[in-house]
Formats: structure tokens, C-alpha cells, sequence
């Protein structure tokens, strides 16, 4: 129900005092109509709750707790749920055999034998999935690529059925993506990925919070976009959905009440609910659904709603205005009231103010030598500013990426939901090597961040620069062979020793090599050569990928900056690799350079001095 007729409430209770001019607004009235006004918009929420009245309204969903089952209204009102969604699972020694050919034996050929008989129609839809999904993993270790895809959509096309606690539709579209992504088949990772998000926001499938967020976020960072969006009220309203059943959970809340949560992302969902212990029905809504039951603005006021904290739910307080209280109303939000007379005489203050600064403005403009420089010094400011904050985004979207991996599978290992100990190693192998992708992370900023603050300290030595390269090469070949690529490194022999600090120029190769991996997504082979050229010791790191404009290149070697088709490309980075290499190359008296055409690779080239032979 919309709350109207507040204007004519307001001129009726509001008409001229006596000692006060006609036309002269009362704010108390209006205060307290706009008070009643809410509490009415609230009144009605609370009858429909008790009436069991579920009427599909946008910005809001209407729930029922009940033990451990939520249910809405809309059915499928929420894009997750809070608490496990379980989903029939085959017994774990159905595979056994299968399994111990795939790793035990490495017979790939057999495995997938034993596994077709298992994905017979006749056999039971869970049963199916896990059968479909283990046949397409041996089917890509043999290298038959199209048959694991076919696997693949057999499995998408399986109905009721999930693996490993998820919708088997759903890790089948994410194992095509991943497929996708390694070939370097860029419209069919980004047809999938599009498919993964229709089906986590169809409501199609029950998940939980867990699920949902990783899905989410893979599909996001395929398809190039942040990876949370902070303005999907559906979001705001399904986190704020599931903080209320972890309070009702806990407290098992009973009566009736009315309050608001605030999601990760700095979005209120206003909260609603009746019930007992055991059986709870509540309404999630958005603010701009409360605005429309109860308009924001009506006749000679503006409303706002503010927490007890000061933070704003709806509307925007501004000053001169009159405050009710909690307390005061009754009501679970502080109530404002801005008077629309006095607001005009404030929008007379500010156009004079506008019209004075206008003027100091033009006289500035006179002195037009000191302006330019003004300019120039607030672009950089900008320009600075800008870098940071996609610096900020990059990192925090670098760092989401392995502990996203590193909460889903963590989670499953400690529910016991991972069927068999080869699972389980798999796992555990996976947490060990994003973890130490993280330590990498972290390692890579707090040393960029010493030698940004001059802090840094090198321990300078001679030592043999070939071995260091060998050893480099040999640990990120380890690495990167999984993916497809491939280091070939060639040496000159008799390769002088160089005087610096091991570790260091050691970060600055691995760098190089991780950028060329990177931005060579299609044509996978690394070239790293070290040779000695006068008085000098050469590395250079060669790749065949997407290459840097000559317009770019001078720029690349400062921080936080990345070049154009880095961006475009969705390539992860966080913008101060190349800057640390720089910082460690001139620190030891060297130099780096750059030559790059797009479309044909890059060629960075490390130049350090040779010791002297005595």
C-alpha cells in the first residue's frame, strides 16, 4: 500500500499561526504527519505478514523460515540460500575401479570403458553426473578434447542430478569454460561464462552462499567485469536474507520486529518479520521499496531515514531540517525532515556563493601562466589518483581469485563432502598452490612498497649469473607446463660472474617470465637468452604475445601502469612488476629495455655490469 494524501494532511495542520506570516511552514506538524505517515507504510507490512499476504513486489521477497528449510516468495526469490543445500550424491566406492585405473595405473583408456557402461540413461541421474564428469576428465587426459567436450554437455543436460554438493549443470558449464580458457578458444570461454551467470540468477537451482560466490566470480573475471557488483539489490537482499536466518538460527527470534543489515558492499536491506521458533515469515526489501510505499518527498518536506550510527537509508539529510528520534517515533530508523522553504532559502545562499566563486574564478584566469601550471599539477593529481585506484582494483581482484579457490575447497574438505583420497590429494594440492600464489603476492607488494619508501637493502655479492637463470627457468617451466607452455633457454658459455643481490635480480627475471606467460595466451613458448656483450651481462626474455605500442613503451616501466591491450585482454596485474624490475635493475647499475610491436611480442632485455676478472 502507497501512503498519499500527506500534502493535504500537511496544509491542514500546518496553516498559519498566530504572530507568524501566512505562508510560513510549521515543521512540527510536518514531522509528525511524516512520523505517522512511515509508521502507517509499516503497519501495513506487519498486517500482510500476518496475514500470510505474499504479493510479488520488485526490491522485495517474502520468506519463511522453518527449521532447516527457507522458502520465498517469489519461488525463486533469492539467487542463494542461506544454509547447505544438499543433493543426492552416489556412494563414493561406485568409482573405486574406475578411479584406481585413472590414478593409479594412468590407464586412461580404461577408465573411460568402465565409465560409458555408467552413463547409461537407465542408470540414476546422480550416478550419471559423476560418471559423466569423470569420463570427460580422462577423455582430456588422453587428449581427446572433442569427446570431453560432448561429456560435458551430456552433463549439463542432467536433470536433478548434482556432484560434489552442485548442480551438475552448473560444474559443467564452468569445466567447459576451463576447457575453453586453456585452448584459447575465447568465444566459447565467453558464451559459457555468460551461460554460468543466466543460470546462477535464473533461480533455477537451490545454492548456497558458497557456490553462488564462486561461480559468480569465475564467470565475472572471464568476462572481464568487477567481481563483485555492490549494486544488485538481488545480491544486497540475499545477503541481507542470510544474515537474518544466522541471527534466527542462533537466537531463534519469535514476536514480531523490524530492523535493517548492511551487506559487504555497503548496501541496508530492510528486515521484517512474525512468527514463532519454529515457524518464521519475514519480508527483505530494498530502501527504494519503502520509498515507494512511503514517498520520500510529499508536498512541503523531504524525508530521510538515517541508522543509529548516522549512516543513510533512504533519502539524502540535509541541513536546516528537524530530527525525530527513535525514541521519539517509536519507529527502528532516526526520521529527518527537511522543510522545502527554508531549502530555498539555502538554494539562495549557494547561488550567491556560486556567482562569488564564479568571479574569484575569472580572476584567477588572469593570471594564466600560475593557472597552467595549476592545471597541470591537478592533472597529474588525477592522473595519480586514477592509477591508484586501478592499482586497488587489481590487486584486490588478483587476491580474490586464489582465496575464492582457497574458501570452496577448504569448505569441502572441512564438511567431508570430498568423495575418496585422491580427490582429497587433488585438493590439498590445489590449497598448496594458491597459497603459495598468495605468498608470492604478498612478497612481490611489501617489497615494492620498501623500495617505493626507500627501505629496500640489497646484499650485494659476485655470484654466477648462468645458474641463477637455470634455476629460474627450470622452477617456472615446473609451473607452467600443466597450462601448455614451454621455456627454451639459451646460455653462451663462460658467462662472467655479476656483483648484486641474488634474490633480487632473481624477482626481477621471474617477472619477466610470469608477464611473458601472461600476455601469451596463444602462442605458448618463452625464449630466455643470456649472453655477454662487452663489459656486460645480457638477459633477455622474448615472447610472441600481444605486444605494446611504441606510444606505451616509455610508460610501462612507471607504477600502476598497464598498457591498453593488457587491459582489454582481461589480463590479471596488479601495474608494478615492470616498475620493481626497473627499480632492481637501476639499483644495481644496469638498465632495462623494451622492444615490442603489437601482435608480434615483446623482448625485455636486462643489461647488468660484468666483474672484472682479477
Amino acid at each position: 500500500m502507497r501512503v498519499t494524501g500527506l500534502a493535504g494532511l500537511e496544509a491542514s495542520a500546518a496553516g498559519p499561526r498566530p504572530g507568524k506570516p501566512a505562508g510560513t511552514r510549521a515543521a512540527g506538524p510536518c514531522r509528525d504527519l511524516a512520523a505517522i505517515a512511515l509508521a502507517q507504510a509499516l503497519g501495513e507490512v506487519d498486517r500482510e505478514l500476518e496475514s500470510r499476504k505474499f504479493v510479488a513486489e520488485q526490491g522485495a521477497v517474502r520468506f519463511v523460515f522453518r527449521a532447516d528449510t527457507v522458502e520465498t516468495f517469489p519461488a525463486q526469490g533469492l539467487l542463494y540460500y542461506p544454509g547447505p543445500q544438499t543433493y543426492a550424491e552416489p556412494p563414493a566406492d561406485k568409482f573405486a575401479q574406475a578411479e584406481a585405473l585413472e590414478y593409479q595405473k594412468k590407464d586412461f583408456g580404461g577408465a573411460v570403458q568402465l565409465l560409458r557402461a555408467m552413463c547409461d540413461s537407465r542408470e540414476q541421474p546422480p550416478v550419471r553426473a559423476a560418471a559423466l564428469l569423470r569420463l570427460a576428465r580422462n577423455f582430456r587426459k588422453l587428449g581427446r578434447t572433442d569427446q570431453a567436450v560432448s561429456a560435458y554437455h551430456d552433463l549439463a543436460h542432467v536433470a536433478g542430478a548434482a556432484v560434489d554438493g552442485v548442480p551438475a549443470e552448473l560444474v559443467a558449464r564452468h569445466a567447459l569454460a576451463g576447457l575453453f580458457d586453456h585452448m584459447g578458444d575465447r568465444a566459447g570461454l565467453r558464451r559459457e561464462a555468460e551461460e554460468i551467470r543466466a543460470l546462477l540468477h535464473s533461480g533455477r537451482h537451490r545454492l548456497s552462499r558458497g557456490p553462488f560466490l564462486f561461480y559468480e566470480g569465475a564467470a565475472r573475471q572471464w568476462l572481464g567485469m568487477p567481481v563483485q557488483d555492490d549494486a544488485d539489490e538481488n545480491l544486497a537482499i540475499a545477503e541481507g536474507v542470510g544474515q537474518f536466518w544466522k541471527q534466527w538460527s542462533e537466537a531463534k527470534l519469535e514476536g514480531s520486529g523490524r530492523l535493517h543489515e548492511w551487506t559487504a558492499g555497503g548496501k541496508p536491506v530492510l528486515l521484517f518479520w512474525r512468527g514463532t521458533r519454529g515457524d518464521l515469515v519475514g519480508l527483505a526489501a530494498t530502501p527504494a521499496w519503502l520509498e515507494r510505499r512511503w514517498p520520500g518527498e510529499s508536498g512541503e518536506v523531504r524525508l530521510a531515514l538515517t541508522d543509529a550510527n548516522g549512516r543513510t537509508i533512504l533519502g539524502h539529510p540535509s541541513e536546516p531540517q528537524t530530527v525525530r528520534l527513535t525514541s521519539a517515533t517509536r519507529l527502528p530508523w532516526t526520521l529527518h525532515v527537511m522543510d522545502r522553504g527554508a531549502q530555498e532559502v539555502k538554494n539562495g545562499f549557494d547561488l550567491r556563493r556560486r556567482l562569488l566563486l564564479a568571479g574569484l574564478t575569472l580572476m584567477i584566469g588572469l593570471v594564466g601562466v600560475s593557472s597552467y601550471f595549476m592545471a597541470r599539477a591537478v592533472t597529474r593529481e588525477v592522473a595519480l589518483a586514477r592509477l591508484q585506484s586501478d592499482f586497488v582494483a587489481a590487486v584486490s581482484h588478483e587476491f580474490r581469485t586464489p582465496l575464492t579457490t582457497l574458501r570452496q575447497l577448504s569448505g569441502l574438505l572441512h564438511t567431508g563432502r570430498v568423495p575418496g583420497e585422491d580427490r582429497r590429494r587433488q585438493y590439498y594440492e590445489v590449497l598448496v598452490r594458491e597459497s603459495e600464489r598468495l605468498d608470492r603476492l604478498v612478497d612481490n607488494l611489501l617489497n615494492f612498497g620498501r623500495m617505493e619508501a626507500g627501505a629496500a637493502e640489497f646484499r650485494f655479492e659476485p655470484f654466477d649469473p648462468a645458474g641463477l637463470v637455470r634455476s629460474l627457468v627450470d622452477d617456472f617451466q615446473r609451473e607452467v607446463s600443466p597450462h601448455g607452455y614451454r621455456i627454451e633457454l639459451t646460455t653462451e658459455a663462460d658467462i662472467p660472474a655479476v656483483r648484486g643481490d641474488r634474490v633480487a635480480l632473481g624477482r626481477a627475471v621471474r617477472n619477466l617470465l610470469d608477464n611473458a606467460v601472461k600476455y601469451s595466451p596463444d602462442r605458448r613458448t618463452i625464449w630466455v637468452e643470456l649472453v655477454q656483450t662487452g663489459p656486460q651481462v645480457v638477459i633477455r626474455v622474448r615472447d610472441q604475445g600481444l605486444g605494446i605500442p611504441a606510444s606505451e613503451q616509455a610508460g610501462i616501466f612507471q607504477k600502476f601502469v598497464r598498457g591498453r591491450a593488457a587491459k582489454e585482454s582481461t589480463v590479471q596485474g596488479s601495474g608494478i612488476g615492470l616498475a620493481m624490475v626497473s627499480h632492481i635493475i637501476q639499483a644495481h647499475g644496469g638498465r632495462v629495455t623494451v622492444q615490442s610491436e603489437p601482435g608480434t611480442g615483446s623482448t625485455f632485455t636486462l643489461c647488468l655490469p660484468a666483474v672484472e676478472a682479477s
